[in-house]
């Protein structure tokens, strides 16, 4: 059976959860070259640097994944805010809105 509302969608996770959001080919590449990197740049480091290094790129993904994680409830909220507008107006207003759009 497949779940019109998003709301329910969401609840059982098939919208809105990350390990379900598809990665483009660009992403995977820039990814395979960064692991690449990254491990000749470890052996490249002395035991204290590479202590240093292992810290900053823990600071570094906790601030990502912050950042993804706001502008996701960000965005949430966003469109939930647009769909209240849409549902609060009237059947005549939306009519109009309506138009207006397809004019453009």
């Amino acid at each position: 059976m497949t779940i019109k509302s998003a709301i329910m969608q969401m609840y059982y996770g098939e919208r809105g959860n990350y390990e379900l959001t598809p990665f483009s080919e660009a992403y995977r590449e820039r990814l395979k070259t960064y692991v690449l990197n990254d491990e000749k740049f470890r052996k490249a480091l002395p035991p204290d640097l590479l202590e240093l290094h292992k810290k900053t790129t823990a600071s570094l993904e906790a601030l990502h994944a912050e950042a993804v994680e706001n502008n996701y409830l960000e965005g949430f909220r966003f469109g939930f805010l647009m769909g209240l507008d849409v549902v609060s107006q009237t059947p005549q207003q939306n009519g109009d809105e309506t138009q207006k759009c397809a004019q453009s």
